[in-house]
């Protein structure tokens, strides 16, 4: 999945697929208000308790979008890797997340995940039915006036 974002308070979810707050079913792409880009899931797959995981998680507590600044942002998920990148460079991965991601009953949500909303814009979101390469979401990484950068 990936989209481009533009945020006026730099925090809020993208995208997310979620039955409620707290334990309940769900999965959610978002800038956390503490700082960090995250997916996040809540499954009844997973083994541990109720199964809530921080699947991926870039600069916990130390990732901020710059407000009135485009983004590319994208999530890339292969078998249990799940992988985040920002401008078209990976900058976190994880090889232990879900295989599947909960069955949600819910409508998928852009902009908002239950009582917490993105402020700022939200562009070009795309989920495919497979997981892009890296080079594919380094193509697609290019915004105006900001260049991917190779894997350093």
């Amino acid at each position: 999945m990936r989209a481009k974002a533009n945020t006026e308070f730099a925090t809020g979810p993208f995208i997310a697929h979620s039955e409620g707050p707290g334990k309940s079913y769900k999965w959610i792409f978002w800038v956390q208000p503490w700082g960090g880009l995250t997916f996040h899931v809540n499954s009844r797959d997973m083994s541990t308790g109720p199964g809530r995981l921080n699947v991926v998680t870039y600069g916990d507590g130390t990732f901020f979008l710059e407000p009135g600044k485009w983004y590319h942002l994208a999530l890339t998920k292969s078998g249990t890797r799940y992988a985040l990148y920002v401008n078209g460079r990976r900058r976190a991965s994880n090889g232990e997340g879900p295989r599947n991601l909960p069955d949600v009953i819910a409508p998928l949500t852009i902009g908002q995940a239950e009582e917490f909303p993105h402020s700022g814009l939200i562009d070009e979101i795309k989920i495919y039915r497979r997981g892009l390469s890296q080079a594919e979401v380094r193509t697609f990484g290019y915004l105006q006036g900001i260049k991917a950068i190779a894997e350093e």
